[in-house]
Formats: structure tokens, C-alpha cells, sequence
């Protein structure tokens, strides 16, 4: 009886183990990943690194436009040189699609604003994340 009860123990642990490794990364790593593209994408719209920027987005999206506005407006000689510092408040993904709140802080020669509460939807093709 002893030796079915531990068999039977064994069984429910080992279940219990095979249960944790379904192969979904948790919502952590996605969550830090979206974060380093967010980031990543300020960075370089920062350091006028337009193509760099446009890779980080879904070709015609929003985000990819606003690439563009940036740039016509740098190539115009309209931005003065920036600091784009993005921090982020929170992220949720739900499934292969996600949504960041977060505030942008613009550092310029002539003084600093803050964009309060923007939001950029971002969806997950293949393993990498775009924003939209």
C-alpha cells in the first residue's frame, strides 16, 4: 500500500512539473521585449536614425508615419536636436498583441516637454514585436 501511495505521489509531482513546461514564454519576457522596442524606437528617432526607427514598425502604421514626419521635418531643418526620453508606465499583451502607456519627455535647446499618457499599440509577427 505504501509503495502505490509514493508511486501515486510521483506521478502527481511529475504532473505537476510537465504542467510548468508548456513552452509559453511567460508575460515577463514579452513584456521586457516590447519595452527594449518602445525604447529602442525613441532612440533612435533621437539620434535621427530614421531607417533604424521605420524597423521597428509595421510598414505604414502609425508609429512607421510618424517616422516619416520626424524625418521630413529634420531634412526640412524644422527639429532643433532632441532627447526623446520614453518612460514607460505599463505595458499589457494580450496574445500576439500588446499596448504601452507611456510619457515622453522632449529635451531641447529652448526647454523640456512632456507628452502625458500616449499609447502605442504594438503586435507580435512571428517572434518579434512592431509597433503599429
Amino acid at each position: 500500500m505504501k509503495r502505490q501511495n509514493l508511486i501515486l505521489i510521483g506521478i502527481i509531482i511529475l504532473s505537476l512539473i510537465f504542467v510548468g513546461c508548456s513552452g509559453v514564454i511567460p508575460d515577463v519576457n514579452q513584456k521586457e521585449k516590447i519595452k527594449e522596442v518602445v525604447n529602442n524606437y525613441w532612440l533612435t528617432i533621437a539620434n535621427n536614425q530614421y531607417e533604424l526607427a521605420k524597423s521597428y514598425c509595421v510598414k505604414n502604421g502609425i508609429a512607421y508615419n510618424t517616422v516619416i514626419g520626424y524625418q521630413n521635418s529634420f531634412n526640412a531643418g524644422n527639429l532643433p536636436d532632441m532627447d526623446l526620453i520614453p518612460n514607460i508606465n505599463w505595458v499589457c499583451v494580450i496574445g500576439n498583441k500588446a499596448v504601452v502607456n507611456l510619457d515622453v519627455k522632449v529635451v531641447v535647446s529652448f526647454g523640456t516637454v512632456i507628452t502625458k499618457d500616449l499609447e502605442l499599440n504594438l503586435i507580435k509577427i512571428g517572434s518579434v514585436w512592431k509597433l503599429k
